[in-house]
């Protein structure tokens, strides 16, 4: 089981390197938190833990903390997953400004004889099966077998764009750096293998991996926090639900695009309140009866709402947040809410209830 720990800074200036680390490529490459173990019983439109506010360690090492619900080279399967394990991510309280958290992500790269080792995390599993950076052996991917839910993440709605915050510093010297770009890379995928790599073995294609998917190369290095909007692109052929009528979702972040990339000093990237956007009542899929018992109206608004439930659902937080994730209202739970203040335009209200998590969306004018 997963060890919850309270967060704490941590100094990684100086981390210890395996020596193959150099070896294994990056893996390629968003408000509510569910239990793991409530999966099956509850409707998934974001990914749990996106604003990297929780961590645990993977293993008995106290330098293998990584965010609740992703994983790192410490879990890694594959001949060289001893050797590639070792730390190159930790909490960070580098955050934008009116972020909703306290923390953020940090990713960065470590030198291992002369050799730049990019600094990667994902939902999934990493398989480190070879020492040659872009083999077909290393990737990333859902693995359903071992010790479930681990390496997998279910998700029931199909999003049509990925939303997030980020912070680069490539380490090379060069100005401007027009070498190295960080990536985050998300696949929305069904029941069959789904797999996010620089290179595929003969005979198989990405397309065959993912039902749709969503990727950004960022390469600003100003030092300032951006957000950036991604569509989804639905051109796979991966997309069969599994029994609880969902999808499953893999992210791969990682600190610079090409596997072995990076240079002179570390690459540094924070990531932070990654969120999906559904623009289309369509794209949210098999609605359950608790998500159709709660409202909110009037909807468009620009005075008041009002959010109502029915049966046995009780609210007990209700968070509003702006279109790049900005939060921008948090009270004491009321029916009625002043919205007012907001300017016009496209809101997500986050509605935390007795029977789970649910995201709204609010026009106001």
């Amino acid at each position: 089981m997963k060890k919850q720990i309270q967060l704490k800074k941590t100094n990684h200036s100086s981390p210890f390197t395996s020596p193959f680390s150099f070896l294994i490529p990056f893996f390629l490459s968003a408000f509510c938190f569910f239990p793991f173990a409530s999966y099956a019983q509850q409707s998934i439109y974001q990914l749990p833990n996106n604003s990297f506010e929780t961590w645990y360690l993977e293993t008995s090492n106290e330098r293998s903390i990584v965010p609740t619900n992703f994983n790192s080279f410490f879990s890694a399967s594959g001949q060289m997953a001893t050797y590639a394990a070792d730390k190159r991510c930790d909490s960070s309280r580098d955050v934008r400004s009116e972020a909703a958290g306290n923390f953020s992500l940090h990713l960065f790269s470590t030198i291992v004889l002369g050799i730049r080792a990019n600094g990667n995390v994902t939902t999934g599993r990493i398989n480190a099966g070879s020492i040659v950076a872009n083999s077909a052996d290393n990737y990333n991917y859902s693995d359903y077998a071992t010790t479930p839910p681990k390496y997998y993440q279910e998700i029931t709605g199909t999003p049509d764009s990925l939303r997030f915050w980020v912070k680069y510093l490539p380490g090379r010297e060069q100005t401007p750096n027009i070498t190295d770009k960080g990536r985050i890379r998300v696949y929305i995928h069904g029941t069959s293998e789904c797999r996010d790599a620089s290179q595929y073995p003969t005979g198989m294609s990405e397309s065959q991996l993912y039902f749709g998917k969503a990727m950004k190369e960022f390469y600003k290095e100003d030092g300032e926090w951006h957000c950036y909007t991604v569509p989804f692109e639905y051109t796979g052929t991966n997309n069969q639900k599994n029994a609880n009528g969902n999808y499953y979702v893999l992210v791969s972040l990682t600190t610079n695009s090409a596997p072995g990339g990076g240079a002179d000093n570390p690459d540094k990237v924070w990531f932070d309140d990654i969120e999906f956007i559904y623009n289309n009542p369509q794209s949210i899929q098999s609605f359950t009866n608790k998500e159709q018992n709660i409202k909110i109206f009037p909807n468009p608004a620009n005075q008041y709402v009002t959010i109502a439930t029915s049966q046995n659902a009780i609210i007990t937080d209700v968070k509003i947040f702006d279109i790049c994730g900005a939060l921008v209202i948090h009270k004491p739970f009321t029916e009625n809410i002043d919205i007012a203040t907001l300017q016009n335009g496209i809101y997500f209200v986050h509605i935390e209830t007795n029977e789970g998590t649910f995201v709204k969306h609010l026009v106001v004018q």
